[in-house]
């Protein structure tokens, strides 16, 4: 990936009307501008580094409430502090990886200052950045940082102006890319919960069996009190498929009820005892839960705190699995394509153990990993691109309500928390904030039970 970061023809504006604007026009208002607004900046480093004045000129789309919330480009306009640069390395094509983090064009140009001419250090520091292959980054807030790559504008009368592209990404995203793009590889974001598995306590087995069972019977009712033979008929078979549903949980509920209290199964195969399986916890000590498979796996009877009976679980593992691991693992063709994380608002404990009996061997996420790939979001918060690579603190987690309601409002656009390398594997949509839901590939939800019966 050492290739130029100049890119020839890739920017016509005529930096002269540019500069005309704003001469004529002054220092204008973010508020109902122009696609190409101009602000004057003085940037200066916040440790070594001559400072220099520039131009900040916003590319069309980049408009307040189009690709950013209002708070972010304001910040943008006042920005004044370079507190790091990012690359530094031969092997970093700068601006290739901002732009695939970004997802597309950048949100403005950083121009020379007209008023300055050449001695104001805005093309020394161009071609500094140029020759050293990196990026200026100004940070916005915790959550946003103005990524600054240098670009040689080829103009229409054959000149070349230095420009640099401006990018607005959450901090981290610019090294997540080149990481992926490094590798080959592409992120892969799986959900637990009704995508990969369904699992019950006995509790919750329990819960829903009854709920079966009252609506069987209120199925049987309705049945009863119609005169229409077809309708008939459908409440008839619904009701069937209720019992059948309730079968299953009370199958399920009985199993985990042996678990439970002797720490055995017996099935029509025969006795299934516990093989005791060493969990490594976040914290570095170890723990041995007693862990029975059954069916190749399929079905899996676990206890999250091995010594409290009542935090038993059974976990059915969606068909297809075990395919999928092996593919993603590079065992089909010897090339692992993706980095495999986990987002969940399951409990944490609970998802680090589903993803250890679903990655057994460790081949998708290495244990010392797990910490950082699998997170849990708050209740109430919605699932991001950028808290799934930890890439930023819980506070800064999308808010819910859950978004997505016919009617209700949605929240302002951020590219910033786009991830174009991503993938998102999820039976629900609503459950991500509104950047990150382009990368969602929907699933059908896995509802073994009431699959299995209907």
């Amino acid at each position: 990936m050492d290739v130029d970061n100049s890119m020839p023809d890739a920017m016509n504006e005529n930096p002269s009307a540019l500069h005309a604007s704003l001469n004529d026009n002054g220092q204008q208002q973010l508020q109902g501008a122009s696609p190409h607004e101009v602000h004057r900046a003085s940037l200066a480093f916040e440790s070594n580094g001559k400072p220099f004045s520039c131009c900040f000129a916003f590319c069309k789309g980049s408009k307040q409430g189009d690709l950013l919330p209002s708070d972010v480009m304001n910040t943008i306009v006042q920005a004044t502090l370079i507190h790091s640069t990012w690359g530094n390395r031969r092997d970093v094509n700068v601006l290739q990886v901002l732009h695939v983090a970004h997802g597309g064009g950048p949100v403005l140009h950083a121009l020379p200052d007209p008023e300055q001419g050449p001695t104001s250090g805005f093309e020394a520091q161009h071609n500094e950045c140029l020759e050293h292959h990196k990026a200026l980054v100004i940070q916005l807030d915790a959550a946003h940082e103005l990524m600054l790559a240098p670009v040689c504008s080829a103009q229409g009368d054959g000149s070349v102006v230095p420009v640099f592209w401006g990018y607005v990404l959450c901090p981290g995203m610019a090294s997540v890319a080149f990481g992926l793009l490094e590798r080959r590889q592409m992120a892969l974001i799986f959900d637990l919960d009704e995508t990969l598995v369904v699992a019950h306590t006995l509790s919750t087995a329990e819960s829903r069996r009854d709920e079966c069972i009252r609506s069987k019977e209120n199925m049987l009712q309705m049945a009863s009190q119609e005169t229409n033979m077809e309708e008939r008929q459908h409440f008839e078979r619904m009701a069937g498929c209720l019992q059948k549903e309730a079968d299953m949980l009370n199958f399920d509920a009985e199993l985990l009820n042996q678990y439970a209290m002797s720490n055995q199964v017996r099935t029509q195969k025969g006795m299934f005892t516990p093989r005791l399986e060493s969990v490594v916890m976040e914290d570095g000590s170890s723990i041995q839960r007693p862990v029975i498979r059954l069916r190749d796996g399929q079905v899996i009877l676990t206890r999250i705190h091995p010594h409290d009976r009542k935090s038993s679980v059974i976990v059915r593992v969606r068909p297809g699995w075990k395919e999928l691991h092996s593919f993603l693992a590079g065992m089909v063709d010897s090339q692992q394509r993706f980095e495999v994380y986990a987002c969940t608002a399951a409990e944490r404990q609970y998802a680090l153990e589903v993803w250890r009996l679903l990655d057994s061997n460790a081949a998708l996420i290495p244990v010392p990993l797990r910490r950082q790939r699998i997170v849990n979001v708050g209740a109430g918060r919605l699932k991001t691109l950028p808290n799934s690579f930890g890439l930023l603190p819980f506070g800064e987690e999308a808010l819910g309500p859950l978004a997505g309601a016919a009617g209700e409002e949605q929240p302002p656009m951020d590219v910033s928390r786009q991830m174009p390398l991503a993938v998102v594997v999820d039976d629900r949509t609503v459950v991500w904030e509104q950047p990150s839901r382009p990368q969602i590939l929907q699933v059908i939800p896995w509802a073994y039970y009431r699959d299995e019966a209907a």
